[in-house]
C-alpha cells in the first residue's frame, strides 16, 4: 500500500498507514464516486483519492473536495507517461498521447508572446508501439481494485541535513544543505550507496564531485527524477518553465496491482493547468 506525498511549500513528506477510518482510499471505483473519464474509452484505473483538509495534501487545487490518483495501466506495456486533468470533482481529461486513438497529435508553439496550439494530426491510429494492451501488466488484470481507507504521517525530513537531502534530492533537491553539509553530501554521494548513478562513468564529461551528486543524484527515485515541465498543450505556461512538482509517489507491495515486478509510479502536478503526469520506474 505505501503512498507518499510530498509537501513542496514546507519540504516535508508524509507516508501513508493503514486506518479504516481515515480520509484517504486507496483503490475503488471511480463509478462509485462519480467520476467520469473524458477522451478516453479503456479501462483506466483509480490508483487512490487524496481528500482535502488534511495537511499533508496541501497540493490539491482549492477548487476541489478530493483530487484522484489514476492511471492507464494498459498504455503502460511502452512506458509512455500517462496525462490527465482534473476538471471538477467529477470529471478527469485524458490528454493527448495517452489515448492513443483519435485524440490527435498536438503542438504548443508561442510566437510574439502568444501561445498557439497546432494540431498536426487528428482521427488516427498510433503505430509506434503506444497501443492498449488489454492483458498488459498481466493477464486477468483486474478492472478495478480492492478499495482500503488510510491516512498520512508526517516523517522526520531535515533539509540541511546532508544525509536527509540525499535521501530526497530527487523531488526538493540539495539546495538548502550548507557548504559543509555539501562537502558530506558529496562524500556520501560518491559513496557507491545508491544515492547517485554510476558517477564513474562520467568522469570524462569534465563534471566537478558537486556536479556529479547534483546532476546525478535521483533518489528517491529507481532511475531518475521526473520532468519539471508541463506537457499538457494547453497548459499557459512556457514549455521550458519548472510548473510540474512531484506530489505522490506510489509503491504497491502487493502482487495485485503490477504482478510480480517492483514498480515506482510517480504522480507530477502542474500549477498553471492541473495537469497530473504519471510514470512508472522499475529496478
Amino acid at each position: 500500500m505505501p503512498l507518499t506525498v510530498f509537501d513542496h511549500d514546507n519540504l516535508a513528506y508524509y507516508e501513508s498507514v493503514a486506518d479504516p477510518k481515515g480520509p484517504h482510499q486507496l483503490g475503488g471505483d471511480a463509478g462509485e464516486l462519480g467520476i467520469t473519464f473524458r477522451r478516453i474509452k479503456n479501462v483506466v484505473h483509480l490508483v487512490g483519492v487524496l481528500t482535502v483538509g488534511d495537511p499533508a495534501v496541501s497540493f490539491i487545487p482549492q477548487a476541489f473536495t478530493w483530487l484522484p490518483l489514476c492511471y492507464g495501466f494498459r498504455f503502460a506495456s511502452n512506458g509512455k507517461d500517462f496525462q490527465y486533468t482534473v476538471e471538477s470533482d467529477t470529471s478527469i481529461r485524458i490528454l493527448p498521447d495517452t489515448t492513443f486513438s483519435d485524440v490527435g497529435i498536438f503542438e504548443r508553439i508561442r510566437w510574439g508572446g502568444l501561445t498557439f496550439i497546432l494540431r498536426l494530426a487528428g482521427l488516427i491510429k498510433y503505430d509506434h508501439g503506444h497501443q492498449y494492451d488489454p492483458d498488459f501488466p498481466y493477464a486477468g488484470h483486474p478492472d478495478t481494485f480492492s478499495k482500503s481507507k488510510f491516512r498520512f504521517e508526517r516523517q522526520p525530513y531535515d533539509p540541511e541535513n546532508a544525509e536527509d537531502a540525499l535521501k530526497l534530492q530527487g523531488v526538493f533537491g540539495l539546495k538548502h544543505l550548507s557548504n559543509g553539509e555539501m562537502q558530506r553530501a558529496i562524500k556520501i554521494g560518491l559513496s557507491n550507496n545508491g544515492y547517485v548513478s554510476d558517477p564513474e562513468d562520467y568522469d570524462d564529461m569534465g563534471w566537478t564531485d558537486q556536479e556529479k551528486v547534483e546532476i546525478l543524484g535521483r533518489s528517491p527515485f529507481y532511475q531518475t527524477a521526473p520532468s519539471t515541465t508541463c506537457d499538457n498543450p494547453k497548459c499557459p505556461s512556457d514549455r521550458y518553465e519548472d510548473t510540474a512538482k512531484v506530489i505522490a509517489l506510489h509503491e504497491p507491495d502487493d502482487d495485485v496491482v503490477w504482478g510480480d515486478a517492483y514498480v515506482q509510479m510517480i504522480y507530477t502536478l502542474c500549477d498553471r493547468c492541473n495537469c497530473i503526469n504519471v510514470t512508472n520506474q522499475c529496478t
